[in-house]
């Protein structure tokens, strides 16, 4: 269980996710890797290896294998 936080500094704000709180939920469904809220504003580095990882097979579940390395 975790909070979730709200920039309201901007005119549209916006939820701000960790997505260190949503691996477990991941690793079960990889696929919401590609499109989970949680995971697009990933660190540039790893937005990069997820771009070349996701064009494989099995990408998904490579990609999840390596955030699981961060925790």
């Amino acid at each position: 269980q975790h909070e979730r936080w709200i920039d309201r500094s901007r005119q549209m704000p916006r939820t701000i996710y960790d997505w260190h709180h949503y691996l477990a939920v991941v690793q079960r469904k990889p696929g919401a890797l590609r499109n989970g809220a949680p995971f697009a504003d990933l660190p540039a580095g790893f937005r990069r290896l997820q771009d070349q990882i996701l064009r494989r097979p099995g990408g998904d579940r490579d990609m999840v294998d390596i955030l699981a390395l961060v925790l």
